[in-house]
C-alpha cells in the first residue's frame, strides 16, 4: 500500500496513511539478482538489481513470506538507476551552496563569476540516459523535418533495421528519439527535443 502507484486518482500511499486499504492488482517485475552480503541475527543485507517498478519493501515481505518469518525493510539505498551511480552524485550542500550558478552566468567573464567551480561540471549529456542504444545522424534538411515532426531519411541507412534509437543532428547534439522504418532508411520521431542553442548573451541595452 505504500506506493506511488495510483488508484482512481489518489497514491496509494496518501490512502495508507488514512488507514484505507484497497485491493492491488499483481504485476510482473524484472530481477537480475539478489545477492546476499550479510547475515547478522534477524537482520539481512541484500544488494538487488531489479527492473523498475519494482517495489523492494514487497519483494522483502515476499522473501520473509517463503522463509516462515515475515519480512520488511529496515533501511534502502538506490546505488544506481541506468548508467547514473550514487557515488557521482552531487550532494545537497554541493547543490544549495551552489544554486546561483546558472548557465548565462557560464558565459560571464570569469572575473565575475563566483571561485567556486559550478554544478554545471557535474550535469551529463541528455544522451547519457540513453547511452547502450544505437544512435543515427541526420544532414540539416532531416534535422530540420525531423524537428517538425516529420519522418526524415536516415543517410546512409541505419545499421538497424527497426527499433528506437538517439537521433542527432549534422553537428552531433541529440536532437531526440526516433524510431526506424523502410528497413532503417528513414526514423520517424517519437520524442523530440527542444532546447536553445549555446550563443553569445546578447544584453538589452
Amino acid at each position: 500500500m505504500y506506493s506511488a502507484v495510483h488508484h482512481q486518482g489518489r497514491r496509494l500511499y496518501e490512502l495508507a496513511r488514512e488507514g484505507i486499504e484497497v485491493e492491488r492488482a499483481a504485476r510482473e517485475v524484472f530481477i537480475r539478482s539478489i545477492v546476499i552480503e550479510k547475515v547478522d541475527g534477524p537482520r539481512a543485507t541484500l544488494r538487488i538489481v531489479c527492473g523498475k517498478g519494482t517495489y523492494v519493501r514487497v519483494l522483502a515481505a515476499d522473501l520473509g513470506a517463503a522463509l516462515g518469518c515475515g519480512g520488511a525493510v529496515e533501511n534502502l539505498v538506490r546505488w544506481r538507476v541506468g548508467p547514473f551511480e550514487l557515488r557521482d552524485a552531487v550532494s545537497w550542500d554541493e547543490l544549495t551552496g551552489r544554486r546561483s550558478e546558472t548557465p548565462e552566468r557560464r558565459s560571464e567573464a570569469p572575473e565575475r563569476r563566483s571561485e567556486a567551480p559550478g554544478l554545471w561540471s557535474h550535469v551529463r549529456p541528455v544522451e547519457a540516459v540513453l547511452a547502450g542504444w544505437p544512435s543515427v545522424r541526420l544532414d540539416g534538411p532531416g534535422a530540420a523535418a525531423f524537428g517538425h515532426g516529420q519522418p526524415a531519411d536516415v543517410i546512409p541507412a541505419a545499421a538497424s533495421k527497426e527499433g528506437f534509437v538517439r537521433v542527432h543532428d549534422v553537428d552531433g547534439a541529440m536532437i531526440g528519439v526516433g524510431e526506424l522504418m523502410a528497413s532503417g532508411s528513414k526514423v520517424r520521431p517519437v520524442r523530440i527535443l527542444h532546447a536553445d542553442r549555446p550563443r553569445a548573451r546578447i544584453l538589452p541595452a
